[in-house]
């Protein structure tokens, strides 16, 4: 069963990186990631919605999202005075 951060207002941002490729979106905000050197998908080791990112450290891949770019009231969005962060992953 997938988490539901629908009605949660501390959840700024919510990425299920089902995508295949490319950007990812966010299901919560406006924060959509961009895909730097072509992170794929995996779908055998994953633990909410469809799949999660394959990242390969040897080719240097990661999403990311600019400063400027992000949603209003993010946490570490750089005028914002919220600095508490905090990620949930699913373990394989």
């Amino acid at each position: 069963m997938a988490n539901n951060f629908a009605n949660d207002s501390n959840c700024k941002a919510l990425w299920n990186m089902e995508e295949a490729s490319g950007s990812r979106a966010d299901s919560k905000g406006g924060n959509t990631l961009t895909d730097n050197n072509t992170v794929t998908q995996d779908i055998v080791n994953f633990k909410q919605g469809l799949a999660s990112a394959d990242f390969e450290a040897t080719n240097s891949e990661s999403l990311s999202r600019t400063d400027a770019n992000l949603d209003a009231g993010f946490p570490l969005k750089s005028d914002d005075t919220n600095k508490v962060f905090r990620m949930f992953m699913g373990k394989v």
